[in-house]
């Protein structure tokens, strides 16, 4: 599949305005691309009623932007982006919708240790295999993640009961069938990473599971970063230093990615919790992002790699 296209983004949107489906205050630009104000967050998704309403909100003529991480779903890591491609696949082999009318948005950053290694206590011979440096192991690092949702056979998904699905629904199965679930593992604690060849490496496994580039990657809570450091006593402006660097290294790989035409842009996906409470107990002047710095290393890495990006 292509990717999002500044031409037929915009038809999109001019469409539903010059219909009176979409206020034109409801319009928002990212670089050469036109959305919706509101897009489909595919955080905890997994059903068929979730691909349902996926379908329903990217066939609207409304919404055209769809929203995930590379850990998102409810029974495995990766679920979401799987579903997102099994509706887009969907969506255009119908004829409902093009693939470059959609943006498609995925954060990278999260490692997520299968549950069989956690059962057997083989968490660190897990991680000595992944070969990465610099990974933040702070159990505040996975504290976000999901542990409770799990399916069952009368279509339950945790606490909610899933509605009977209406009869023109037979094309979800079909998308379904696609997705592979023959590892199928509930989300587990999850550690964090932001070297170069991680994100290479997820970027092209989020490829794999979409069935299509992303168009805009995200890092994913780079202030886990902080947490760690916050626990393990380092001074704020040595931490703050530290996570500059590595945000300008981070930034440096997603231009790289942009100026191969990869993707169409990149950004910063914060954890809003730390702007109310620090998960240590303590001040949250370490897991709180700080936008300025966040611009900063953005502005030191393109001109590292001497092209442009956008916010």
């Amino acid at each position: 599949m292509s990717c999002a296209c500044p031409t037929a983004t915009r038809a999109v949107i001019d469409r539903a305005v010059a219909s009176g489906s979409l206020h034109s205050s409801h319009l928002r630009r990212i670089g050469a691309l036109t959305t919706s104000s509101i897009g489909f967050g595919a955080y905890r998704v997994g059903s068929s009623a979730h691909f349902e309403a996926m379908q329903a909100a990217l066939s609207s003529g409304v919404i055209n932007l769809v929203e995930t991480s590379t850990h998102y779903g409810t029974r495995y890591p990766g679920e979401s982006e799987e579903m997102i491609g099994a509706c887009l696949r969907a969506l255009e082999n119908s004829g409902r919708r093009k693939r470059d009318e959609i943006v498609v948005v995925t954060k990278i950053g999260h490692i997520t240790v299968p549950r069989e290694h956690l059962e057997q206590g083989t968490s660190d011979d897990y991680e000595k295999t992944l070969g990465y440096k610099n990974i933040v192991r702070d159990r505040s690092a996975g504290s976000t993640q999901n542990t409770k949702q799990r399916h069952t056979a009368a279509g339950a998904v945790g606490d909610m009961q899933v509605e009977e699905r209406t009869q023109g629904s037979d094309d979800i199965d079909n998308a379904l069938q696609q997705i592979n679930t023959a590892s199928l593992t509930p989300l587990q604690k999850t550690w964090h990473c932001l070297e170069p060849d991680f994100i290479l490496d997820e970027y092209a496994a989020s490829k794999m599971r979409l069935g299509t580039a992303p168009d805009i990657l995200f890092l994913h809570n780079p202030e886990f970063f902080l947490s760690q450091a916050l626990i393990a006593g380092v001074p704020l402006g040595e931490a703050w230093r530290e996570m500059e660097q590595r945000l300008e290294t981070a930034f440096a790989t997603l231009e790289a990615l942009k100026a191969a035409g990869e993707i169409a842009g990149f950004g910063v996906s914060g954890n809003f919790l730390s702007c109310y409470h620090s998960v240590s107990g303590r001040p949250n002047s370490y897991e709180a992002l700080s936008l300025q710095s966040c611009l900063g290393a953005a502005v030191d890495a393109m001109a590292r790699c001497y092209s442009s990006c956008f916010w």
